[in-house]
């Protein structure tokens, strides 16, 4: 096949030049317009170029002028500043700060003297407690034992040996598939149905093959009935197939029927003597259990009554000596406490006068240093003030801020893209034509020679003949 037009290839370290050209004038372009001279009431901004820097790119010195009265204020206020800044100089070199630094509190006492501790003066015990012993204790062997209580027993059993058992049921056999047992026979049966209709099928096909003028021993008409004989076993398989579950089922149920009437049968005599010997079970059970319950309820009422008596005689002496344990442990208490408090009395108030001292004492130094320190702070604080006012002054800011200008770069490389993906696709375009134009060429010997144009031997000279493979 033909090819198009090949599509230019653009030098990339151009494209990148000129791209990096176009930045650099956009970059001076808006740099220029944004040096925009300014005269205001306060003074004036002017712009002026003062050389080139790399690549071309002219550099700029911006120039403030002060109006007249702004330029006097300046004058004014620097001069105040250096005066209040060598003031404050002379401020701290007079303080000689450095060299002395305030006194310190002194004279504070270094204990709160001799305070009386409170466990000097305590009863180091309570004395003697009674304690609550020798309780009459509730045992096992003080409580009157159940004594002998009925089991429930000997009852009658449900078991297999006095059942009857189900006799030999009728089974279930000979099913067979689609072609033996009951399921065969029925599905011949069906299938049986149709021989006439096949019959008649052979006859008319072989009326028609011999008006054709054909035999028995022709292949023509061999084929032609093995084809009916094909298609008629295709039909019977066909039917077998969806019939067979059908007669299956079919089968199946007719031999089913009476083993489930046997088996049902035998359910309901089997459930007869269940029922029996359930009942007997039940009331064997009954009995038993009534006899059980009633001597276990005689013997829990006499067991009850041991134990309540026996719970009332520990409770009773369990409340004297608690009682009596009780009263000695409270009068031990308020001993104590009685102790304890006059112990506390004596050292708080011991406390209480040591703390007094120290506090007036600290009070007094704490005063002295804080009227040392004023004075020893008073040069600095004024130094501080004339510094605060020696501080630099800022220049009005509508001087110093110029609106910028913004001055897109042209985009070289868009457009050299923009240029190769136009001529890659109308060389494409060009191609698509020249294929369709020798397409369009192949096909006329094919219309032209019909069937040898597309044998084997037509396609090899055509292609030959066109300069093809």
């Amino acid at each position: 096949m033909g090819s198009g037009t090949n599509a230019p290839v653009y030098d990339p370290s151009t494209v990148s030049a000129q791209q990096q050209g176009s930045n650099i004038q956009s970059a001076v372009s808006g740099q220029a317009a944004s040096n925009v001279n300014q005269v205001t009431p306060y003074g004036t901004l002017t712009y002026q170029q003062t050389g080139v820097g790399p690549n071309g790119v002219p550099t700029y010195t911006a120039t403030t002028n002060l109006s007249p009265a702004q330029q006097q204020l300046v004058n004014t206020l620097q001069g105040t500043q250096q005066t209040a800044g060598t003031q404050a100089g002379q401020l701290l070199t007079n303080a000689n700060y450095g060299a002395n630094g305030p006194p310190p509190v002194a004279n504070l006492p270094t204990s709160l003297g001799n305070i009386p501790e409170v466990g000097s003066t305590l009863p180091t015990s309570l004395g003697a407690i009674p304690e609550t012993s020798n309780l009459p204790q509730v045992t096992a062997a003080s409580l009157p034992a159940l004594g002998n209580i009925p089991e429930v027993g000997a009852l009658p059993q449900v078991t297999a040996a006095n059942m009857p058992s189900l006799p030999n049921l009728p089974t279930v056999s000979n099913l067979g598939d689609m072609t033996s047992g009951v399921t065969g026979q029925l599905l011949q049966k069906e299938t049986g149905y149709l021989d006439p209709f096949f019959t008649q099928q052979t006859s008319q096909l072989d009326a028609k093959l011999r008006n054709q003028g054909l035999s028995p021993t022709d292949p023509a008409y061999q084929q032609a009935m093995n084809n009916l004989s094909q298609s008629q076993n295709q039909s019977v398989t066909g039917f077998l197939a969806q019939a067979e579950p059908a007669a299956f089922q079919q089968s199946l149920q007719t031999q089913l029927t009476p083993w489930e009437q046997a088996l049902q049968q035998e359910q309901q005599q089997y459930g007869q003597a269940l029922q029996t010997g359930s009942t007997q079970y039940g009331e064997a059970l009954q009995t038993g259990t009534t006899q059980h319950d009633q001597a276990l309820q005689d013997a829990l009422a006499r067991y009850g009554t041991a134990l309540t008596s026996g719970t009332t005689q520990f409770g009773e002496a369990l409340q004297a000596g608690s009682t009596l344990h009780d009263q000695a442990l409270a009068d031990a208490q308020a001993q104590y406490q009685t102790a304890v408090s006059t112990g506390t009395v004596s050292h708080d108030q011991a406390l209480q006068d040591a703390l007094a001292r120290y506090n007036a004492t600290l009070q007094t130094g704490t005063t002295q240093y804080g009227e040392q320190l004023q004075n020893y702070t008073l040069p600095l604080s004024l130094a501080s003030q004339a510094i605060s006012l020696s501080q630099p002054a800022a220049l009005p800011s509508n001087l110093v801020s110029t609106p910028q200008a913004q001055v897109a770069p042209t985009n070289v490389v868009g457009a050299y893209n923009t240029a190769q993906q136009a001529a890659i696709q109308n060389a494409a375009n060009q191609t698509a034509a020249q294929n369709a134009l020798i397409s369009g060429l192949f096909s006329i010997p094919s219309a032209v020679l019909g069937g040898y144009a597309r044998s084997p031997a037509g396609s090899s000279k055509i292609n030959t003949l066109f300069g093809g493979p």
